[in-house]
């Protein structure tokens, strides 16, 4: 009976591409993250400046004004 305990055997550069997909995958949640948290901060921007901002002139009458 054989109690010796083996390591598993990898074919060659099996456990390079488990570092290429896993690199992959982490700069795939990263860039979601980014642009999760981007998104938001940009929403929240949007809604402060136009809370704050006085109402803009109606575009529609300024023909009017201006003489002919």
């Amino acid at each position: 009976m054989n109690t010796a305990k083996t390591r598993p055997t990898y074919r060659r550069g099996e456990g390079m591409l488990v570092w290429s997909v896993l690199t992959l995958l982490g700069f795939l949640v990263l860039t979601a993250v980014v642009i999760a948290l981007g998104t938001s901060s940009t929403a929240r921007y949007e809604r402060e400046h136009n809370e704050s901002s006085p109402p803009e002139a109606d575009v529609g009458n300024h023909a009017q004004l201006v003489p002919a």
